[in-house]
């Protein structure tokens, strides 16, 4: 899970850049083309992937349903009602839901935001969105050596969830003796990558251990299930994170922007910490 995690968070770290640098050199249309060709590209190696391992896999599906057919314990089904109605699910997944919030609550804002109050070029003010994505490459896989050594989930969702609350009381309201600074929020973006690792992390593992319990051990139909509801919780979160958070910075100013956000990971760490 966890190198799965850095692989997202080298392409969180990596598209701010690239997509600011394009623009920078060749206007609003060639970040978009170029994005769109490469995914094209991969969507044509994995088709090609996929047809690979079709037999493979078409045996091992045999195996598995003659396997179901003499256990009945297999053929207990995961039902989607049935599972959001569980506490031990629905909490994992608001955290899921809060920190997708919180990777993009700045993404619309950051940029007008360094431009207007430190005189930065769009291109600079693109650098800081590396940084969150770079400190999350780092710490994940640590987060999943953490975890092997019986580091409990709970744990990992609470310090998350504060880590996250306290990266955007340094990004916003509350200021070094000094004033804002530049310096201080890069270093509040760093911990907010941080919290991002233990939660993303902690949350799926959750998920999948749930998911298991639910289909009578299942790993492969588990993963599939905790995954497919943690990337909608994800989703979620980051399409409310970028409404609100650019509302909120419209309406209020950037720092009761991040006051809010910063409030509603108090809570998270709150009910992870009740779980």
């Amino acid at each position: 899970l966890s190198f799965m995690e850095t692989s997202y968070g080298l392409g969180t770290m990596s598209g701010p850049f690239l997509g600011g640098l394009l623009y920078e050199y060749g206007g609003f249309s060639l970040p978009f083309l170029v994005c769109g060709t490469l995914l094209g590209l991969i969507g044509g190696l994995a088709s090609v992937l996929f047809l690979l391992i079709k037999a493979d896999s078409q045996e091992d599906e045999k195996d598995d349903i003659e396997s179901e057919n003499g256990d009945p314990s297999a053929m207990q089904q995961l039902r989607l009602r049935k599972i959001l109605k569980m506490p031990s699910v629905l909490m994992p997944l608001f955290v899921v839901v809060l920190s997708g919030m919180s990777t993009q609550w700045y993404q619309p804002t950051l940029e007008p935001y360094l431009s207007k109050n430190y005189n930065i070029s769009g291109f600079k003010a693109s650098l800081f969105l590396i940084i969150d994505g770079a400190m999350y490459v780092i710490v994940s896989p640590f987060v999943g050596l953490a975890m092997d050594k019986t580091v409990h989930t709970r744990f990992l969702l609470i310090i998350g969830c504060a880590i996250i609350s306290c990266s955007f009381f340094l990004i916003g309201p509350f200021y070094l003796p000094y004033g804002p600074s530049l310096i201080q929020i890069g270093i509040g973006l760093a911990v907010h990558g941080i919290g991002m690792a233990a939660n993303f992390i902690g949350t799926l593992s959750i998920l999948n251990d749930e998911m298991e319990k639910i289909n009578g051990g299942s790993v492969e139909k588990a993963t599939g299930m905790s995954t497919c509801l943690w990337i909608t919780a994800e989703s979620i979160g980051g399409f409310a994170g970028s409404l609100v958070g650019g509302s909120s910075y419209d309406i209020w100013g950037w720092d009761i922007s991040c006051l809010i956000i910063a409030s509603l990971h108090g809570i998270g760490a709150v009910l992870a910490l009740g779980y």
